[in-house]
């Protein structure tokens, strides 16, 4: 017996579902609010149509299930500033059904094909499934790996066609470390006395970055300064990591203890998201359970450059101090408020609901989803407003002096619209259009009802 078993979300109704669910998602969180409902519903249906086309074309599958377990999962997830977040369901809704030799595309989230690899073979093309290149053919040197057939990887060569697909190196071998071409060792190749080799270094050799050592091994003592790179200022030595519940040093990117574990409070502990409640040590913010930040880990780095404990703290909500902390700036404001930086980083301001219309701004990420931040001097503070539609005037983003900086054309009556500047510079001044037609020139696939810009020229889409 039993009732009727609910077979998920119709493909062609997924977008409008998602959509919604999304919206509510937002207006719950403070977000976006009631008025600016159908402009947020706008911008995302044609944001998921755009991405949904491959399905629709049976380029990609669709998961019923978990289309309907995605819109579902909206009611229940957890506030957070992320605009974007949604359940982790939704990464299965469009699953890879793609073979070799059939037409592709591919995401972050998912791969493009079942097998081979989804490339253009020519700029422009429209890209389908190829077979790994195998040993002694010919290949682009990529730090993204996806040419060379597996456990394989791509020579770097001083040969214009490129590199030559190789098999990957054995623990032992000598080697060169990679910067921007491929891992050349099938584990990785590390920096040692006496020169580069493949595989990490053992118990008790002198260590230069957190991965140099072997996964039961931590860089002990190493002292590297880290903002947009890393720099060593004093090697560690690979020593044997630290057991769950035995005294540690808060580090940085690794404490040495063993099982996933950080240090925190000087003890080795388990720390998964959302497990230290108030008053508790942290050194992530996700780290803290809902409703709570770790207060003063953006305080400023340790000597290696990262965090410092801080405690889990109730995030301030409207109308509370609240304070940006320098290196790190992280908004500890609730969802839906922001910590207003006018005076700068450091200094204690008051949390504020995010913005609507005249509310002042420095960035769009103080106004609720969907609005612009108009400036009219192109600096200093603007305005919250509604985007521009077709024919109105818009600008240039980030050019100081723009009359118009901070406009977009992304209006709820034509989501995808893009500005138009005279004589093609971000200087001058522009009007609003709707994507350009089949044959039409371009400067960028956003800007053709396509998708596609080939050559300076709108171009038919690929599926």
């Amino acid at each position: 017996g039993g009732g009727p078993v609910d077979a998920g979300i119709p493909l062609g109704d997924f977008c409008a579902r998602f959509a919604a669910a999304r919206c509510d998602y937002r207006q719950r969180c403070g977000l976006t609010s009631p008025q600016y409902r159908s402009l947020c519903l706008a911008l995302e249906n044609s944001s998921c149509a755009t991405s949904h086309q491959a399905a629709v074309a049976g380029v990609q599958g669709y998961d019923a299930g978990a289309a309907q377990d995605c819109v579902a999962g909206f009611s229940t997830l957890t506030c957070a500033r992320d605009v974007a977040a949604t359940p982790p369901a939704c990464a299965n809704v469009r699953p890879t059904i793609a073979g070799l030799g059939q037409p592709c595309v591919s995401s972050p989230v998912v791969p493009g094909c079942v097998a081979g690899r989804c490339v253009s073979s020519a700029p422009g093309a429209c890209a389908s499934c190829l077979a790994p290149i195998i040993t002694g053919g010919r290949c682009t040197p990529s730090f993204i790996e996806t040419e060379c057939s597996a456990n394989h990887y791509c020579t770097p060569t001083s040969v214009p066609d490129g590199g030559l697909c190789a098999a990957k190196l054995a623990d032992g071998q000598p080697c060169t470390v990679p910067f921007l071409d491929e891992n050349p060792c099938a584990t990785r190749c590390v920096a040692r006395d006496g020169g580069a080799r493949c595989g990490p270094l053992a118990v008790g050799e002198s260590c230069g970055d957190v991965t140099d050592c072997a996964a039961t091994a931590f860089c002990r003592g190493l002292v590297q300064t880290c903002y947009f790179g890393c720099t060593t200022l004093i090697r560690g030595t690979c020593s044997a990591r630290i057991a769950l519940g035995q005294a540690c040093l808060n580090v940085g990117d690794d404490d040495g203890c063993a099982q996933g574990g950080v240090c925190l409070g000087g003890t080795c502990v388990v720390a998964p998201p959302g497990s230290r409640g108030l008053g508790a040590a942290c050194d992530r913010n996700v780290q803290c359970a809902a409703g709570l930040y770790c207060q003063g880990v953006g305080s400023g780095p340790l000597p290696d450059g990262g965090p410092p404990t801080g405690q889990c703290q109730p995030m301030p909500i409207a109308g509370q101090v609240c304070r940006i902390e320098p290196v790190l700036g992280y908004d500890p404001c609730t969802p839906g408020t922001f910590c207003r930086q006018d005076a700068g980083v450091g200094v204690n301001s008051i949390c504020q609901a995010l913005g609507i219309p005249p509310q002042p701004c420095l960035h769009s990420n103080e106004c609720v989803f969907g609005l612009d931040c108009f400036k009219v001097t192109g600096s200093g503070l603007g305005v919250c407003e509604v985007p521009l539609g077709v024919g109105s005037q818009c600008g240039g983003l980030g050019i100081l002096g723009d009359p118009n900086y901070g406009r977009s054309c992304n209006a709820e009556t034509n989501p995808r619209g893009f500005c138009v500047r005279d004589a093609g510079t971000a200087l001058s001044s522009g009007l609003c259009q709707s994507p350009r037609a089949l044959g039409a020139t371009c400067a960028g696939g956003s800007e053709c009802s396509t998708g596609r810009c080939v050559s300076g020229s709108c171009t038919a889409a690929c599926f």
